[in-house]
């Protein structure tokens, strides 16, 4: 029920720190990563095929490879030990992060903006291969996920016969998606953010009639945006570096769905019937139909014998369920480039 009387002055200071969040984290996406290449490019240029200075290169970027690598998994794991769960989904991100390196198209992997791909270094070291064949060998662990793509390509191709070009669908998609996810996150945030300005402890009006969790809907939406951006629109330089970002992005949606099943167990304990019922009449993330939600939800009510995990475990087990139908889906199906 939405709040009466309105606080106007809560309210405009949760707009405005809301609207300074998604500005910022659409400043991030559509024009930092071009200024931030030139700049990066003047202190790791693109060696091209020159590997003895492009190893070099390498060798100095490694210990912050392993530091950022380390302190994201760190995130994750102490995020759920502390129950801090945004913790978790901050440092998933932080593993998505490199996927931003699309925005560049370097010969050599880690030139210019590519040096965000340093945060998958320490992987790319378990491949034994010199390392002028190790990017394109690891691009094939990165795509064991494509999978995830199979809800866009329908789409795609049913508006590919209404444009003259599919990468036009594709970049319209694309900017769709990052203004769809930027408005769900602002409207999420603004909700979040009044109701607990004026002290609310169940936060079940505006957009959270609609979402239980809006502002993790609107990180997937955006992010899927940034996956469709890198998949379809993203042209490497002959010679360059082409890794898929699927398993990243689906071991950040997976951390970001776990986060919210946890947060919601707390909620439950410390509501009790009132979250419940809140649960029964809001969808979990997307509105879907109860048809669709009950489809959705059928590996659990067998898995598990209940609507929603409740403990870690369990959580653990349906989240496992899904990231092996989908890479094994993704081993049948393979969409194309």
């Amino acid at each position: 029920m939405s709040p009466q009387p309105l606080d106007y002055s809560k309210l405009t200071a949760a707009s405005v720190l809301s609207a300074l969040f998604v500005g910022a984290l659409l400043y991030a996406t559509l024009i930092l990563p071009h200024r931030l290449h030139r700049l990066l490019l003047g202190w790791i240029p693109d060696y091209g095929l020159n590997w003895v200075e492009a190893e070099a290169a390498i060798e100095a970027l490694r210990p912050f490879g392993y530091l950022c690598f380390i302190l994201f998994l760190l995130l994750i794991i102490l995020g759920f030990l502390l129950r801090w769960f945004r913790l978790s989904a901050l440092g998933s991100i932080g593993l998505y992060l490199p996927t931003f390196s699309y925005f560049a198209s370097t010969m050599f992997f880690l030139a210019g903006l590519c040096a965000l791909r340093v945060v998958w270094l320490p992987l790319m070291e378990l491949i034994p291969a010199p390392w002028i064949n190790r990017p394109q060998l690891f691009g094939e662990l990165l795509d064991v996920a494509d999978a995830v793509y199979l809800p866009y390509i329908p789409l795609r191709v049913l508006l590919s016969l209404l444009s003259s070009s599919p990468i036009q669908v594709d970049r319209f998609i694309f900017n769709l998606l990052i203004s769809l996810g930027s408005a769900t996150l602002f409207l999420g945030s603004q909700t979040w953010l009044y109701g607990r300005l004026i002290g609310r402890d169940l936060i079940d009006f505006w957009m959270y009639r609609y979402s239980r969790h809006p502002q993790y809907l609107g990180l997937l939406i955006w992010s899927y945006g940034l996956l469709i951006y890198d998949r379809f629109i993203f042209t490497p330089v002959r010679g360059g570096y082409y890794p898929a970002p699927s398993l990243p992005w689906l071991i950040m949606a997976l951390t970001i769905t776990a986060s919210a099943l946890m947060e919601e167990a707390e909620m439950r304990e410390k509501l009790g019937g009132r979250y419940v019922e809140y649960q029964a009449s809001t969808p979990f993330m997307l509105p879907l139909s109860r048809q669709v939600s009950n489809w959705i939800g059928f590996p659990s009510r067998i898995l598990i014998k209940k609507e929603w995990p409740e403990t870690g475990r369990e959580t653990l087990l349906i989240l496992t369920f899904y990231t092996a139908l989908i890479i094994g889906v993704s081993a049948l199906i393979h969409p194309p480039h």
